[in-house]
């Protein structure tokens, strides 16, 4: 697999079920990073993060403007 978009929980619920493996992965990119960890989904991502090898690029993004 190239590319893989995501949400958290769907994602969770993939590697829990064996249907996914990211030991492997190079790149891991956050869209709406700063919305997701404001409304509570740091334990979420900590665990994806777990999964992630440790020689990897992490890129968080956000096009949100605060009014």
């Amino acid at each position: 697999m190239d590319l893989l978009v995501a949400t958290p929980g769907r994602l969770i619920q993939l590697m829990n079920s064996k249907h996914i493996d990211l030991s492997h992965v190079k790149y891991f990119i956050i869209d709406e990073a700063d919305r997701m960890l404001d409304i509570g989904f740091v334990p979420q991502l900590q665990e994806i993060e777990d999964s992630l090898p440790q020689e990897r690029e992490t890129a968080m993004f956000s096009a949100t403007f605060p009014e």
